[in-house]
């Protein structure tokens, strides 16, 4: 668009409108959602810090506040937050989070694929820590207290959760 004879540019051009995290505080949704903006942007050093601070907020919201995000990712896994798979994936995260603040500046330290990997990894640390649980409970609110008791959350669909391969996108951007 223009204005006074300037371009002014949007951005991010991707919209993640359609990406929904059923189950997701608000909040640590919307850093995923900027972590995908970032990628579909091609900020791929923006996408790992969105998805290392994703991580560092479901450690926070699950009342992990003190230490190094190490510490935190530590702290998850021995409290039963998360497995000792999904602890992995949270230190990968991490890591590409502290090569893409603190690596060399003259080059993109994270390339399309491993932002790519990295926001799956992302998207499956917040599948595991809210959505699975939220399930577990609606199945068992179901079975013990009747099937009109239980139901579905309003954004829940069966492809509804962030850009896991097996979920997949709610509608495809038009990009």
């Amino acid at each position: 668009m223009t204005k006074d004879s300037r371009t002014i540019a949007r951005w991010p051009v991707a919209s993640t409108g359609h990406l929904l995290y059923p189950d997701v505080p608000e909040g640590i949704a919307d850093l995923a959602r900027e972590a995908h903006a970032c990628l579909e942007a091609g900020a791929t050093r923006a996408a790992a810090l969105m998805a290392r601070s994703t991580v560092e907020a479901v450690a926070k919201d699950k009342g992990i506040t003190s230490g190094s995000l190490m510490q935190k990712i530590d702290q998850l896994h021995r409290s039963g937050h998360i497995s000792q798979l999904i602890a992995e994936a949270a230190h990968e995260i991490r890591f590409a989070g502290n090569e893409a603040a603190h690596g060399p500046l003259d080059m993109d330290p994270v390339s399309r694929e491993d932002s790519e990997a990295i926001n799956r990894l992302m998207d499956k640390i917040l599948e595991r820590v809210y959505h699975e649980p939220a399930e577990i409970e609606y199945i068992r609110m179901k079975r013990t207290l009747g099937p009109s008791v239980g139901e579905r959350h309003p954004d829940y669909t069966a492809d509804a959760f962030g850009a896991l391969p097996e979920a997949g996108w709610t509608s495809r951007p038009p990009f």
